[in-house]
């Protein structure tokens, strides 16, 4: 009899020190939009035809490690569950940066600019796997940290359709909010709690001065010519395409120029992660209306990269606000050389310090240094005082070197939530760079492009 209970009690105790898997596992549920509910959706002509029958009702992570975690999509009867069997999750995690700790402004503005940019990672076949009865032949597993608050995430599962992959599922999810802030805490040398107001809740930072000298040490800037192609048309591809749809004001227009005044309104990106029309997003694109100058600067103690600094001034607008354009820590290397037409195929960051790029493969998002890595760019007032790129309207800068001539860079502003781009610059580097020109991509077949134009030009004509 003693040693039946002595049994039993042992028993009890092992359940209760050590739950099951299930216990342990942490749960939320999907939320998928029909078209009523999101009647703004640029993705909705781009959609695979069974969109709609293909749902996910749940997504379930199983904690293996510290970060590390396996992910399951759990579907209702007409789909499959999609396994990620290992993933690390603070991957999609904003850092805090070890260069702007010692300024608490600075240190504020990164983490922010960090959480409130989208970052979007892909996975492919063989990081995940499909189980069911359909077993469909699903092409991509994408999860995004959507811009919008740190619990605000998105699922979006795509499958191939004549030659291109079309979204077959989309939800919205509210991220396991002490989840988070133990993946934030662990990863960080400050607390969540430090920063919760402003990374939950939006809240607008002062324009405090900037101080940059501490970041980095830079030669001496050196005046570059600058084209302006702002009497130009955008190419309407990749983003641009897709949410044409969702600029309000200029209507049916891609010339850069219409877009240069604060009369210019965007669709909202609103919570759990949609966009609409009904509450249009001003802007202070006057701003940006009469850039004049440009000037480059090369990072000095940068023994493995070189480090470029471009700095593009605008005269002051029909308000009197003047501004000034940092994008800094650029490695040229990484710029890719296309013509303009392909210019969504560039190189993009958002606005801010160390970001990750928008949109990434899962390697690329993992081997990401992003407590260490030198990009940031900034707005700045006449005064030095940081500017909220969100509301001037930018997200960032999107960049490609000219497809003929290799010391010519191609800046690109793209718009709030890339709606479209809203600047047009061609720099001439070469004053101050002295480079090679990168490879050519290769599926974009560059060789076979003829160039006839000149490569500089005061016209509204695109070089290319």
């Amino acid at each position: 009899m003693k040693a039946a209970l002595l049994f039993l009690l042992l028993g009890i105790w092992s359940c209760s020190s050590n739950p099951s898997s299930e216990e342990a596992d942490i749960r939320a549920e999907l939320q998928s939009l029909s078209e009523s509910e999101y009647p703004d959706n640029p993705d909705r002509p781009l959609r695979h035809p069974a969109y709609e029958g293909y749902t996910f009702h749940q997504i379930q992570f199983h904690q293996q490690d510290s970060t590390q975690f396996s992910i399951e999509l759990q579907s209702n009867n007409r789909g499959d569950t999609i396994i990620i069997p290992s993933v690390d999750l603070a991957a999609w995690m904003p850092r805090l940066q070890k260069r702007l700790l010692a300024n608490e402004y600075m240190s504020s503005i990164g983490i922010v600019n960090q959480e409130w940019n989208r970052h979007q990672v892909e996975l492919r076949p063989g990081q995940f796997e499909v189980h069911g009865n359909q077993q469909r032949p699903i092409a991509r597993v994408d999860l995004a940290r959507n811009c919008l608050n740190s619990y605000l995430w998105e699922v979006i599962v795509y499958e191939e359709v004549d030659g291109h992959e079309a979204p077959i599922h989309h939800s919205w999810f509210d991220f396991p909010n002490d989840l988070y802030k133990e993946l934030f805490n662990s990863i960080n040398p400050r607390p969540f709690e430090n920063y919760a107001s402003s990374l939950v809740n939006w809240e607008d930072p002062e324009n405090q001065t900037v101080s940059l000298n501490h970041l980095r040490t830079t030669t001496p800037a050196v005046n570059l010519p600058i084209d302006v192609r702002n009497n130009s048309t955008y190419p309407l591809k990749g983003e641009r395409k897709k949410k044409f749809s969702n600029i309000i004001y200029p209507e049916n227009s891609n010339y850069i120029k219409d877009f240069l005044t604060d009369s210019t309104l965007f669709a909202t990106f609103t919570p759990p992660g949609i966009y609409t029309r009904a509450d249009p997003r001003t802007t202070e694109l006057g701003r940006l209306a009469r850039p004049h100058q440009s000037t480059g600067s090369i990072w000095k103690a940068i023994e493995e990269d070189t480090l470029i600094e471009l700095t593009i001034e605008y005269d002051k607008d029909t308000k009197g606000r003047q501004t000034q354009w940092i994008i800094s820590g650029i490695r040229p290397g990484d710029i890719p050389r296309l013509k303009t037409e392909h210019a969504h195929h560039g190189w993009q960051r958002p606005m801010g310090f160390g970001n990750h790029s928008f949109y990434e493969t899962y390697e690329q998002a993992r081997s990401f240094p992003a407590e260490t890595e030198p990009y940031f760019s900034i707005l700045t007032d006449e005064e030095g005082r940081w500017l909220d790129s969100h509301q001037v309207g930018i997200d960032g800068p999107l960049l490609h070197w000219d497809a003929k001539h290799p010391h010519l860079l191609h800046i690109w502003v793209l718009s709030f939530e890339r709606h479209a781009l809203v600047g047009h610059y061609i720099v001439d580097t070469s004053p101050f760079l002295d480079r090679q020109p990168p490879p050519l991509q290769e599926h974009i077949c560059l060789q076979t492009i003829p160039f006839t134009r000149p490569y500089i030009s005061t016209s509204s004509q695109e070089a290319g």
